[in-house]
């Protein structure tokens, strides 16, 4: 354990009663390295390995200094997968560590993705959860230096460019989270075999995944050709990182121009929070690129969206379908996400099903939740109760004796907007609004007696029963002096950038 820490120390330095301790070390120094204390929250993703585990011990030492819990990914893939989930929790008890786990469930797109491919987004996706349920920006994993020379070989073989071959970074964007989740790999700069004999020496326990001696794996056939090398001498995992080192250095100039050119790149967005957390490319501005430029902005903003380094096949086939396809519509899946290119805009396409048909009456709820937003019906203010051109309100009364329907949009049928425009076809009003095909479906429509009163994204249509006192002039020789309620949808955020 730390000794007490001097007024006025770093946190993180050694305390003078530590001893020297590698991985303890390492793990300092990166906290250091990357500005973070004791009032950060930190969320170790452990697997129960050997490496993790070295990980989950080096930050016990760190405590009180270091602030963090344990999570574990269930994969279900494995017999022995509740033995590990049991192990991992028993061993954070033990070391005095907080402790969260996530189940993954095999999907019907398993065979579209892939098993590493859908192992990987799941995990990463469960990470970000979990960290965000703690109030954690960043997550520790245990990638060491023999990890890093696999990566590095894995992205030659696909063709995956010089950001590929640069090999991963001490710090990086959480792939499949929020905007400003960060992952930190403290022991990138040790071996396999350090970790090995640190765990050795201390007595610590893990468990073996069966599925690390699968050759049919790609990266288990990477390591067992390196790890071959590395004895015979071919290989020095010392040079091999200096040499990554210098690529890194090279790919830093390039990352440059690459975020450079995909910030000249980007559709501005009306919501801040949708533009950092959902960016999205303008392909006539891509276009304007040459084509080496075009692939390393390509790979840069696929990483922004935390996506794996795609292979040059991959690359190429984006770029044909997002790029240079004629039609207004494509779309192409890329490590558990799928993008879209709608007119002249690309991005990431959320996944959420279409509206199932909804009967309600209105016993007073506050909202309603649907498959891609929730649905607000709030009590207006006082200072609305009286109108009866209140925007986006209809009479209390009536509502909550009138039986809605919340369903899909119709292509045909017409609706009005406001008294003052013209009908139109739904379908219509969704192309005027440049909202792509795939999404129209999980955009509520709300009927009264078989007549549309609300559609989203639009508010609050014009035709509707006198009775409703809708909020529009054309219906103010009705009036209304009861309560009214307010009419409003919110859209799940990765809906959005494309409304």
């Amino acid at each position: 354990m730390p000794g007490r820490t001097a007024p006025g120390h770093d946190p993180l330095d050694p305390p003078t009663t530590m001893t020297d301790d590698t991985p303890v070390d390492a793990l300092r120094q990166c906290l250091q390295r990357a500005g973070l204390g004791p009032d950060d929250t930190l969320l170790l993703a452990c697997s129960g390995g050997r490496d993790s585990q070295v990980l989950m011990h080096a930050v016990a030492a760190l405590r009180p200094v270091v602030r963090a819990a344990v999570a574990h990914v269930h994969h279900g893939l494995q017999s022995r997968a509740d033995d590990w989930l049991a192990f991992c929790a028993a061993e954070a008890s033990s070391l005095g560590l907080p402790f969260l786990s996530r189940r993954l469930r095999v999907s019907a797109g398993f065979g579209a993705l892939g098993l590493e491919a859908w192992a990987r987004a799941g995990r990463y996706r469960a990470l970000a959860d979990m960290a965000a349920e703690i109030g954690a920006r960043v997550v520790l994993t245990a990638h060491h230096a023999n990890d890093q020379l696999e990566t590095v070989e894995l992205r030659r073989r696909r063709g995956s460019g010089l950001l590929g071959l640069a090999g991963m970074r001490e710090s990086s964007p959480m792939p499949h989270a929020p905007a400003g989740m960060r992952v930190l790999r403290p022991f990138l700069g040790l071996s396999r075999q350090q970790l090995a004999e640190w765990a050795q020496v201390r007595g610590i326990q893990w468990v073996e995944d069966p599925s690390n001696q699968d050759t049919r794996l790609a990266r288990n056939r990477v390591r067992c050709f390196l790890d071959r090398r590395l004895r015979d001498d071919a290989l020095s995992l010392p040079d091999e990182l200096a040499s990554i080192g210098l690529l890194q250095q090279a790919a830093d100039r390039l990352l440059g121009q690459a975020e450079a050119d995909v910030a000249a790149c980007t559709v501005h967005l009306a919501s801040h929070t949708a533009a950092a957390d959902w960016p999205m490319l303008s392909r006539s501005a891509m276009m304007g690129l040459d084509s080496m430029r075009r692939a390393e902005a390509l790979r840069w903003w696929l990483g922004r969206l935390g996506c794996r380094m795609p292979s040059r096949l991959k690359l190429f086939e984006i770029e044909r379908q997002l790029l240079l396809a004629a039609a207004s519509q494509a779309l192409v899946r890329h490590d558990g996400i799928t993008l879209l290119r709608y007119r002249d805009r690309i991005g990431v396409l959320p996944e959420v099903p279409p509206i199932t048909p909804l009967l309600l009456r209105w016993k007073g709820e506050t909202f309603v939740d649907l498959p891609a937003g929730r649905l607000y019906i709030e009590q207006a203010g006082p200072e609305l109760a009286m109108l009866t051109n209140a925007p986006d309100t209809v009479d209390a009364d009536w509502l909550s004796r009138t039986e809605i329907l919340i369903d899909q949009g119709r292509g045909g049928e017409r609706l009005r907007l406001s008294p003052s425009s013209p009908s139109r076809s739904w379908k219509k009003l969704m192309q005027a609004r440049g909202i792509p095909a795939c999404l129209r479906a999980c955009l509520p429509v709300i009927r009264a007696d078989g007549q549309p009163i609300h559609a989203a994204p639009f508010g609050l249509l014009a035709d509707m029963p006198p009775d409703a006192h809708a909020a529009h002039a054309a219906y103010a020789a009705h009036g209304s002096t009861g309560p009214r309620v307010h009419l409003s949808w919110q859209p799940a955020a990765a809906l959005l950038p494309w409304l």
